[in-house]
């Protein structure tokens, strides 16, 4: 068992309190019982002792070079505090006593554990995706100049390694790859400039089906909702057309620039903007109609449980700090709805399957920070804030806009990944 999983299996610790420096004028200090040892970057420790009850002034606590901040008093005895945010690694948990530091344990924070970039490089809207659990993200590449219709490069995410497809993107490199209800496949142009759909995530990619009663032409997007329906995004509206004949009524979606599916295959949406006033619209895939609106205008990136039971999306209003919202996918029902903090706005989300709900991972950002946020998918209750040392100086316009979040389960890890040239991974340990 490694260092980290051996920490990882112990959720309380008493540990009695080592003096760093001798000091006649200080007394012992009593036991401290400290829990978790091993943390979120930005979550929260209890702390007790009896040292609490002994002393009326507010004890100066600090984990590393940060101070502890108190939220809550559970008890006389007992203190919550805060983890500061910041990178992977132990931190000392220690009492400051005037000049002197008191060591009280050693907090593994699991948060942010470095950057690396890759080549040849993605530009575009990206898109998250997985085979079997081994996760993989789409792109277009930024070798040609003009950006349309360009070649797609796939990213295997664990060993950072990227490389160039015999296929091309449906349309210009910014709007990027929509995913269908086949696992792996995905809707290129071939050689033809021709709708096809290919498997993207095997050795060796391969066209497999056509959308036969539309092969060449202008769209953003086309997306196998089932056998013989297509959900087809252009510049101010979507709708499904049918191999055997006819189409849907056309829906309003402005700029709609990604296409999310639930991995069930029963329902999908878009990341777009809805200008009329209404809400941004999810299809039901088994008949292509509309199931119902989410309750926003305006949506940043959207995750679906694995089940296909939940909807989350992040967005609310453009250019400004976003929510992350739980939809019923059955109904459209909202069952949660919890804004970001600090002003962030959302660039991709991803859920992460696990006993109690699963978690959701948010990649966030502000002209400054760079953030993957890590709520409690059942309740939305905020658990960790991992920042990494970078900014996105250039947001809604720059490529953090363009982002996604890529989730490790097997080895608890997860990534955001930007376009750019070369392009930057971000990697975060995760709790299991």
């Amino acid at each position: 068992m490694s260092s980290r999983a051996a920490l990882r299996a112990l959720f309380a610790l008493v540990v009695v309190a080592a003096t760093s420096c001798k000091d006649s004028t200080e007394p012992a200090l009593p036991e401290f019982t400290v829990t978790p040892l091993t943390q979120w970057s930005g979550g929260t420790l209890t702390i007790s002792s009896h040292y609490f009850v002994e002393h009326a002034e507010v004890p100066a606590l600090v984990a590393g070079t940060d101070t502890l901040q108190y939220v809550a008093l559970a008890n006389d005895s007992t203190l919550i505090a805060a983890l500061a945010p910041g990178p992977d690694g132990p931190v000392t948990l220690a009492l400051v006593r005037g000049s002197r530091r008191d060591s009280l344990a050693t907090i593994d924070r699991v948060g942010f554990t470095g950057k690396r970039t890759v080549t040849p490089a993605l530009g575009g809207e990206l898109l998250a995706t997985d085979s079997g659990g081994v996760p993989f993200v789409l792109g277009g590449s930024l070798a040609d100049a003009n950006g349309d219709r360009e070649p797609i490069v796939r990213l295997r995410v664990i060993p950072g390694t990227s490389q160039t497809l015999p296929f091309r993107e449906p349309s210009n490199i910014q709007y990027g790859m929509a995913p269908s209800i086949t696992p792996g496949a995905f809707t290129v142009r071939d050689a033809t400039d021709s709708i096809r759909l290919a498997t993207l995530l095997v050795d060796a990619p391969a066209i497999i089906d056509s959308m036969h009663a539309w092969g060449t032409g202008f769209t953003r997007h086309v997306s196998l909702l089932k056998a013989g329906a297509w959900l087809r995004t252009q510049s101010h509206l979507s709708y499904v057309s049918f191999d055997t004949g006819g189409s849907t009524a056309n829906v309003p979606t402005e700029s709609p620039w990604a296409v999310y599916m639930s991995p069930a295959g029963n329902r999908t949406t878009l990341a777009t903007t809805v200008a009329s006033g209404g809400g941004v619209p999810v299809w039901d895939n088994a008949t292509g109609s509309v199931a119902f609106t989410l309750p926003v205008p305006f949506t940043e990136a959207a995750a679906f449980t694995t089940n296909g039971n939940t909807l989350y999306i992040v967005g609310g209003q453009q250019i400004a700090a976003d929510t992350v919202i739980a939809v019923d996918a059955t109904s459209g029902a909202v069952v949660g709805r919890k804004a970001l903090p600090n002003g962030l706005v959302a660039i991709g989300i991803a859920h992460r399957e696990s006993v109690g709900g699963g978690q959701l991972l948010v990649g966030a950002a502000t002209a400054s920070s760079l953030v993957l946020l890590v709520y409690r998918a059942s309740t939305l209750d905020l658990l960790g804030i991992l920042p990494t040392n970078d900014a996105c100086p250039d947001m809604q316009v720059g490529p953090c806009f363009s982002g996604v979040v890529s989730v490790d389960d097997l080895h608890d890890r997860a990534y955001i990944v930007i376009p750019g040239n070369p392009t930057p991974i971000w990697s975060f340990d995760l709790l299991p």
